[in-house]
């Protein structure tokens, strides 16, 4: 496809077939600046072109227009438990204009999940995610580093994201998972659902997954969850919940990065609005999920993560 890239975007990946497919969608040079991305694929996938035009390639031919005009190198991963102020994160690196944010990438996501979905090697799949990473990271104006926040269930991908990116730093964000059960539980994310995320992932067969009550078959994929985090801490930094957002200053430190006094400006701006609904301002809201947490909730999660939780709380002081 002999197009520059800059101004185009995937918009879905299709692992089923033997090569997956690329659908593409032009973006006008627009940023990435929503909280998630499905919500700029909105604004994109809005434009008459891209509602005139199905423009597919295979994920080979992608590979090949990358060895002439690559993607920018991701300057890290943030892995989360979920409901825990990472799309805080996401959106406070974005407001800095030098930065490409992808925040729970669909398209990236899909072919993350390609192994549960279809037999393939690992060298093909580390490819396949090197080369859907590098279609969805042509650069804005402006933009210089990229950072990606994968979907919560994508921590137990993490040694595939280490063997396809190596060196690339991590950022783990987490909560008390009372807290972010009972968010959970009011509004499901796929992980909580076995038959999208399948359950043997988090080592739960799938009859025994759909007989659990959702407390406890939540409970137990956030323990999942957490003992992940816990057996990647040595080479993640980690951030949790209470301590957003002044916590994501040290870490850009440590990565080298010093945001310019403007960017720094909007950074803290983003602090003050609702990460998920900007329109609205931040309200706290610990006191209220502890309130809302019934003893059903708290009963499995003592059971199958507090315990885990801990661990990772002493690993991170």
């Amino acid at each position: 496809m002999n197009v520059d890239w800059r101004d185009w975007l995937p918009y879905r990946i299709d692992v089923a077939p033997e090569v997956p497919v690329v659908q593409w969608c032009r973006t006008g040079g627009r940023r990435l600046i929503e909280p998630f991305f499905e919500q700029d694929l909105h604004h994109h996938m809005a434009r008459p072109f891209n509602r005139a035009v199905d423009l597919r390639s295979g994920l080979d031919d992608a590979a090949a227009t990358l060895e002439v005009q690559p993607g920018l190198a991701p300057t890290a991963f943030v892995f989360h438990l979920g409901r825990c102020g990472s799309t805080l994160v996401a959106r406070m690196l974005a407001a800095d204009p030098a930065n490409r944010v992808l925040s729970e990438p669909g398209p990236f996501d899909s072919v993350l999940r390609a192994p549960l979905r279809r037999p393939v090697d690992e060298p093909t799949y580390h490819a396949w995610l090197q080369t859907a990473l590098g279609c969805m990271s042509q650069p804005a104006a402006g933009e210089h580093r990229l950072f990606v926040k994968l979907d919560c269930w994508a921590v137990m991908a993490a040694d595939h994201l280490a063997a396809a990116f190596p060196d690339v730093p991590w950022l783990v964000v987490y909560r008390d998972p009372v807290e972010v059960l009972v968010s959970m539980l009011d509004q499901k994310p796929i992980t909580l659902l076995p038959l999208m995320v399948p359950s043997e992932l988090f080592g739960i067969p799938l009859p025994e997954a759909l007989s659990m009550p959702d407390e406890v078959y939540g409970a137990r994929v956030l323990g999942c969850l957490l003992e992940q985090f816990v057996r990647i801490a040595p080479r993640a930094h980690l951030i949790a919940y209470p301590d957003l957002p002044d916590a994501l200053w040290p870490w850009l430190d440590q990565l080298g990065i010093q945001p310019a006094d403007d960017a720094r400006h909007a950074m803290q701006a983003v602090t003050a609005r609702h990460a998920k609904t900007p329109d609205l301002a931040f309200r706290p809201d610990t006191a209220a999920k502890q309130a809302a947490a019934t003893p059903a909730v708290r009963e499995a999660v003592a059971a199958a993560a507090a315990p885990v939780f801990a661990r990772l709380e002493e690993l991170r002081g």
